[in-house]
C-alpha cells in the first residue's frame, strides 16, 4: 500500500453532486483526526482524547464495536445498479463512526413503535458489524429492500415524487447518493446527532440597503451544495479543495425581486456568512457538488482546507481547520466511495472491491467530499 506521495483524483464536473462528515474514514469517531489525535478546540472548547489500537483482531471472531477503528471496511454487495446506497452507508459509518451510529440505531429500535422500522434497525446494526467482521463482502439487499415501505421511502413514491424503487435494480437519475442519504436520515433520525447543524446566512445587498433572508436556523442538513456553476470556464483549471469550501460563504450576485409587485427583477449583491450553533459540537462536513462545466478538474483529497465560520452561541468567529476523510464518486457506471482510514492511507471501495487507493487521475467525477475537523481557532 502506497504511502509516499498524495493522491490526486481526476474529477469531471457534471451537472450532479452531494453534510455529513467527520472523524476515522474506518469508522472511528467523530472527533479523531486521521493521527487519531483529538480535535484541537480553543480553551473554551472541550475535545477528548482517543486511542488508536494497532492490532489488526482475528478474522475468526468478530470485533466488538471498540475495534472497529483497527479495521477497514469489507465490501458491499447490493446488486447492480444500487451502487449510490452502498456508497452513501460507507460514507455514514465512516463520517459518524461505527461505535456511535450502532449506538444511535440501538435507541432508535428501543424508542421505536413500529415493528418493521426495529426490524430495518436490527438489520442495519447488523450490516455494520458484518462490514468489520472481515469474514468476506456484505449483502445489503436485503436490507435496502426492507425500507421501500417506510416512512419516508413509501411516502415519496405515493406522492409521485419520483419512482425510488429500491427493490429494483434498474438504474435511473433519480438513485443518487444525494437523495437517498436525506431519506435514510430521515427514517432513522439522524438529526438527533450532534455535530451537523449548520447555516449559511444570506443578504441581498441594493443600493446601500441590506436586507437578511429569513431561513431556518440552526436546522439539520446532510451536506451543504455548492454550485459549480458559478466558477467562470477559465477558472476552473485552478479549482481546488479549498476553493470549493470558499463557494460556501463567497460573495456572489443575483437577480431578485427587491420589492413586492416589482416587474422586474434587480440585480444585487449576495452576501453569505456561515453560521454553527454550537462550535463544541461541531464535527463534520459533507460538501455536494452540483452544477458546473463539462471541464476535468484535478483534487487532491489530502489537502487541508479552512472554514471561517461564526459560533452562534458565543458570537466568536472561528476558523476551522478540516481535512477530506470520505469522496464519492461517478465512474459513469456506478458510484463509488474513496474512505481515509486510520493510518491515513485511501482505500478504495468499489462494491464488494476493496483495494488501496491508486495515485492516477481516474478522471471521475466527485459528488460528495466529506471532511473531518481538525482544529477549530479563535479570530480576533
Amino acid at each position: 500500500m502506497r504511502n509516499s506521495r498524495q493522491p490526486r483524483w481526476g474529477a469531471m464536473i457534471v451537472a450532479a453532486g452531494l453534510l455529513a462528515a467527520c472523524g476515522g474514514g474506518s469508522g472511528s469517531g467523530g472527533d479523531e483526526t486521521a493521527a487519531g489525535t483529538a480535535i484541537q478546540r480553543p480553551s473554551a472548547i472541550s475535545g477528548r482524547e482517543v486511542t488508536i489500537f494497532t492490532g489488526a483482531g482475528s478474522a475468526q471472531e468478530p470485533p466488538i464495536p471498540d475495534q472497529y477503528e483497527d479495521r477497514d471496511m469489507g465490501g458491499f454487495i447490493s446488486g447492480w445498479g444500487r451502487s449510490y446506497a452502498s456508497a452513501s452507508i460507507k460514507l455514514l459509518i465512516g463520517a459518524i463512526g461505527a461505535k456511535e451510529l450502532r449506538g444511535h440505531l440501538e435507541s432508535f429500535k428501543a424508542a421505536s413503535q413500529n415493528a418493521e422500522e426495529r426490524s430495518a434497525a436490527d438489520q442495519f446494526i447488523k450490516l455494520i458489524d458484518e462490514a468489520y467482521s472481515q469474514h468476506g463482502s456484505v449483502w445489503t439487499a436485503d436490507f435496502l429492500k426492507s425500507l421501500q415501505n417506510l416512512a419516508p421511502f413509501n411516502q415519496r413514491n405515493a406522492a409521485g415524487e419520483w419512482a425510488f424503487k429500491l427493490d429494483q435494480e434498474l438504474f435511473s437519475d433519480e438513485k443518487e447518493p444525494e437523495k437517498f442519504l436525506p431519506l435514510l436520515s430521515e427514517l432513522f433520525h439522524l438529526d438527533t446527532l450532534p455535530g451537523w447543524s449548520f447555516d449559511v446566512q444570506e443578504t441581498y445587498v441594493h443600493q446601500g440597503q441590506e436586507r437578511a433572508q429569513e431561513r431556518a436556523k440552526n436546522r439539520f442538513q446532510l451536506f451543504q451544495p455548492v454550485d459549480l456553476g458559478r466558477i467562470k470556464p477559465e477558472d476552473l483549471p485552478r479549482l481546488n479543495l479549498q476553493k470549493l469550501v470558499d463557494l460556501l460563504h463567497a460573495q456572489d450576485e443575483a437577480q431578485v425581486q427587491w420589492k413586492p409587485g416589482d416587474a422586474a427583477l434587480t440585480a444585487v449583491k449576495v452576501i453569505r456568512q456561515v453560521r454553527i450553533p454550537d462550535a463544541e459540537q461541531f464535527k463534520r462536513l459533507t460538501i455536494s457538488v452540483q452544477g458546473g462545466l463539462p471541464n476535468l478538474v484535478t483534487f487532491n483529497l489530502d489537502d487541508t482546507v479552512t472554514l471561517q465560520a461564526t459560533d452562534q452561541k458565543t458570537g466568536q468567529k472561528l476558523a476551522i481547520t478540516m481535512t477530506g476523510k470520505q469522496a464519492i464518486t461517478w465512474n459513469n457506471s456506478r458510484y463509488e466511495i474513496r474512505i481515509k482510514n486510520q493510518k491515513g492511507l485511501w482505500v478504495e471501495h468499489d462494491e464488494s472491491a476493496v483495494s488501496p487507493g491508486d495515485e492516477s487521475d481516474r478522471q471521475d467525477q466527485l459528488k460528495m467530499i466529506n471532511f473531518a475537523v481538525t482544529k477549530i481557532t479563535p479570530l480576533s
